[in-house]
């Protein structure tokens, strides 16, 4: 969401909706996948706080970040 980060160096703003979402899912995924050799999967609660300081930090969308709470509910 500052620019700093895929894709290509966008700003929030300039973003469209799907990549914005793939961001937090990707995000997500890499955190909690179990599949990686270099690292053990984190829990559920422990991506959500990772992804939460991200969001106060401006790196995920917060609207989409908070949404993404309630999939599945």
């Amino acid at each position: 969401m500052d620019g700093t980060g895929y894709p290509k160096g966008l700003k929030g703003p300039d973003m469209s909706l799907p990549p914005r979402i793939m961001g937090v899912a990707d995000i997500f995924e890499a955190l909690t996948a179990g599949d990686r050799p270099y690292k053990q999967a984190k829990t559920l609660s422990q991506a959500v706080k990772i992804l939460w300081f991200m969001k106060k930090d401006n790196h995920v969308d917060p609207e989409l970040f908070d949404l993404s709470l309630t999939w599945g509910a």
